[in-house]
């Protein structure tokens, strides 16, 4: 065999080798992506609000939970987690996705196993958390339908709270957070025991549904007391509040600083009211902590009391007549329980017990 014979054997066998062993100096494009996993520390909780689940996110091995999105399926409804946990007082399976970069991981059930509810022994009331403005059209009518339908819906039971936004000269910087937090943009919204937001300019129906979802799925486990003693010298009050728990929980104090018959120009529709009466204006948040969900209580044992007292300096442009403190107790979830409200001159509120205990 001569040099040349030599030479075309030898590519002959080097085609043939690369075509049985795919030869190539390119990565292949249709190499499949690594698989998007959703891991999850509990395959069941108890449907008590409290009890939760907790995801973990990979792919290929690297932790990717703070960048992908959970979203679940219960029934009809499909809803994302603003965190990578979970818990709810509605018994029933869930089934949870995770997505990351256009790939989704395969569908996981988490099972919420029903509880028996003993009955509180304490009212159940409900916090509305109105967000508002002087320069918002709709807010007039959005406020006044809103109130009407607590009124005739629950009547005695529910305290209302109106947070002012924005370049409203009663805004404060509580009521943009809370917003943010609740994920609205525009007036008027509120929300409901801090649970979600919603847009009420259409109408209060959402809230109402809020407001019974509270009641029904959310009992109370704990009773508030408040007090405040004022000095009208120093132009301070002492502020005294009790939480007293039905069960071992965690618990935070959020006390707000509210102010009723405010005379201050409101938009309404087309017009401006000059002389319109705001009421029920949040006028400061009362917490070491500065934030909206309030200081920490830490774990209270089932039937025990915990107390915290608070010195507010009353500003000056507050009326002390037209004052109230109200003290918002937040379970393990940062979501009301309770409430309580008093009188800023020297008011007092006992725990509230249902008529039938």
């Amino acid at each position: 065999m001569n040099l040349y014979q030599t030479a075309a054997l030898l590519a002959l066998l080097v085609t043939a080798g690369c075509g049985l062993s795919s030869c190539s100096g390119a990565t292949d494009d249709s190499e499949t992506a690594l698989a998007v996993e959703l891991a999850y520390d509990k395959a069941s909780i108890d449907a008590d609000g409290e009890s939760a689940v907790t995801f973990t996110v990979k792919q290929g091995g690297v932790d990717i939970t703070a960048k992908a999105t959970i979203s679940y399926t219960y029934g009809e409804e499909t809803k994302e987690l603003a965190q990578a946990t979970f818990s709810t007082n509605v018994a029933g399976t869930y089934t949870f996705t995770a997505t990351y970069d256009g790939q989704s991981s395969k569908p996981v059930s988490i099972t919420a196993n029903e509880i028996t509810v003993v009955k509180s022994q304490f009212v159940r009331r409900i916090c509305v958390m109105e967000f508002t403005g002087t320069w918002c059209t709709f807010c007039p009518s959005g406020a006044l339908r809103l109130q009407d339908m607590l009124v005739r819906n629950f009547d005695g039971i529910y305290d209302l709270m109106a947070f002012h936004l924005d370049k409203d000269p009663m805004a404060i910087p509580q009521s943009s957070t809370l917003m943010k937090k609740f994920k609205q943009d525009g007036a008027p919204a509120c929300t409901v025991d801090m649970r979600e937001g919603m847009d009420i300019s259409s109408g209060p129906a959402k809230a109402k549904k809020a407001c019974e979802n509270s009641l029904e799925n959310y009992p109370a486990h704990c009773g508030v007391a408040i007090a405040s003693v004022y000095n009208e010298a120093s132009k301070t009050a002492e502020v005294t509040v009790k939480v007293t728990s039905e069960k071992t929980s965690k618990y935070r104090l959020a006390v707000y600083v509210l102010e009723d018959g405010i005379v201050y120009p409101q938009a309404d529709g087309s017009i401006t009211r000059d002389d319109y009466v705001h009421n029920h204006v949040v006028r400061k948040l009362i917490a070491a902590s500065g934030l909206v969900e309030g200081d920490d209580l830490g774990e209270i044992a089932s039937g025990k009391e915990a107390t915290k007292t608070y010195q507010v300096n009353i500003d000056k442009a507050w009326n002390i007549e037209n004052l109230s403190f109200y003290a918002l107790a937040l379970d393990a979830e940062n979501r009301v329980n309770n409430l309580s409200v008093c009188a800023a001159k020297n008011g007092k509120t006992d725990y509230e017990y249902n008529k039938n205990n």
